[in-house]
């Protein structure tokens, strides 16, 4: 599926509670008065305060209240992202900041599984806010933290002035496991500088292919069962056995799988074809061809699995059975 060029961008807010999601927005805001911004807040309860604490902004500032939009309300914004133009002013680019507690790729889905949606929106890309004093610890006690941090595109160390240098170093050691594709910015008060949050492009297949090839061939085992695995071969594969696998994968293991991408070479494909799971979906688009000519190296497919309590040999039998024959 290609991304709509003219479709409205969309930057995805997510962090957990307390972790300066609002205060990013206003920053992000601020600096770019020429931009019309619209702006959907998502709170627990019936009447929310964020929108309270949101300025300077001209675009529109929406509020979905009553249960967060991952899950309870996903229905309501669907029906917000369809409509939104009829109740705001004209906007160049749409910031949702989820709750604290949201798990950010189910919010991601319909931007690019809606085929209405996909028209109208272009995802740009999810950015986690972390609480650099409070972030280990809220990893310990609370799953959706490491779902956030294994969603995010671009990773927000925030509150960085409350630890020492050293303390910061090691957490990044730990985050970069989690998450092996995500950009890393420290901040104070979300200050982010000259860094241009909104136009990441982070879904776009070169950008995808590109971080793809960035990471290295690993293993991390962390905390609390959670597993990073990258998986390279060089093998083609077969697109319906494999298309057939993923579906079930995504079916029966999505409460252990919260991420997985990775570039991949099906069998009489000329192109690349960049993966990733998005919930309890996948996406697969195409990306650049592969090089051809005696000189050039094998095509090898890579795919980096992040979850809970993941058994590398068992998705690599899997995977097994879905090379194409000869």
């Amino acid at each position: 599926m290609s991304l709509p060029i003219s479709a409205t961008p969309v930057t995805i807010v997510t962090g957990f509670l307390g972790s300066g999601k609002t205060t990013l927005i206003n920053e992000l805001t601020a600096k770019m008065p020429q931009k019309k911004f619209a702006v959907i807040e998502n709170e627990f309860g019936e009447t929310g305060i964020d929108k309270e604490l949101l300025i300077g902004n001209d675009g529109g500032v929406f509020e979905i209240n009553g249960g967060c939009i991952c899950c309870t309300v996903s229905g309501e914004l669907i029906s917000w992202l369809l409509n939104l133009n009829k109740q705001a002013p004209a906007f160049d680019h749409l910031i949702i900041e989820t709750t604290g507690v949201a798990e950010p790729l189910s919010i991601a889905e319909p931007f690019l599984s809606h085929p209405l949606i996909a028209q109208k929106y272009r995802l740009d890309a999810i950015i986690c806010l972390l609480d650099s004093e409070l972030v280990a610890e809220q990893l310990r006690q609370e799953e959706v933290v490491a779902r956030q941090i294994s969603a995010a595109d671009l990773i927000l160390f925030n509150k960085t002035g409350s630890v020492t240098a050293e303390f910061l170093a090691a957490l990044e050691v730990k985050i970069r496991q989690i998450n092996p594709f995500a950009q890393i910015l420290h901040t104070q008060y979300a200050k982010v500088g000259g860094h241009d949050l909104t136009n990441l492009k982070a879904f776009n297949p070169e950008s995808l292919e590109k971080r793809q090839l960035e990471v290295s061939h690993h293993h991390h085992h962390l905390h609390d069962n959670i597993t990073s695995y990258s998986i390279c071969f060089t093998e083609s594969l077969d697109y319906g056995k494999f298309y057939q696998w993923a579906s079930q994968l995504m079916t029966f293991q999505n409460s252990r799988i919260y991420r997985i991408k990775g570039i991949l070479n099906f069998n009489g494909r000329p192109v690349k074809v960049i993966f990733q799971s998005v919930k309890n979906k996948f996406v697969m688009t195409d990306g650049n061809p592969w090089p051809e000519g005696p000189q050039s190296p094998p095509r090898e497919s890579r795919l980096v699995f992040i979850g809970r309590e993941l058994k590398k040999e068992i998705l690599l039998k899997h995977l097994k059975r879905c090379f194409a024959k000869g």
